[in-house]
């Protein structure tokens, strides 16, 4: 996968934007904001409903929303975590959060299993299986 590849789930629903390794993670965030902004366009039944993302840099991931209305981009989570997803607890830990952030990463029309399939695929290309 390229520095700048991106990961949809099937429809186009839920981005997952791979960002530089030298870029730090909020000034990412405008990058996110535009492909939120991109998917908007592409699936206008999408635009009253508010979704998050993931953000990959290198083998760390953080979640990230995207809120209609022109609202910018944000982390998701008090915490704002990075995920190391090269350490297998970190792999069990990303899949524990995604699971409670579920009702704000998942758009209406999808299966939350499908999300769930697509975050557990960027974890095995990300530790490069």
């Amino acid at each position: 996968m390229s520095a700048t590849s991106t990961l949809l789930l099937p429809d186009g629903r839920v981005p997952v934007k791979r960002i530089p390794d030298d870029c730090e993670w909020e000034a990412a965030l405008p990058a996110f904001n535009d492909l939120w902004q991109e998917m908007r366009e592409a699936c206008p039944e999408l635009v009253e409903v508010p979704m998050g993302g993931l953000m990959v840099r290198g083998h760390y991931a953080r979640f990230v929303y995207g809120a209609p209305e022109g609202e910018p981009a944000r982390f998701l989570g008090r915490d704002k975590l990075d995920f190391d997803l090269s350490r297998p607890e970190d792999c069990d830990k990303f899949i524990d959060r995604a699971d409670v952030l579920k009702e704000s990463i998942w758009a209406e029309g999808d299966w939350w299993e499908h999300t769930l399939e697509v975050l557990q695929r960027v974890v095995l290309e990300v530790r490069g299986y």
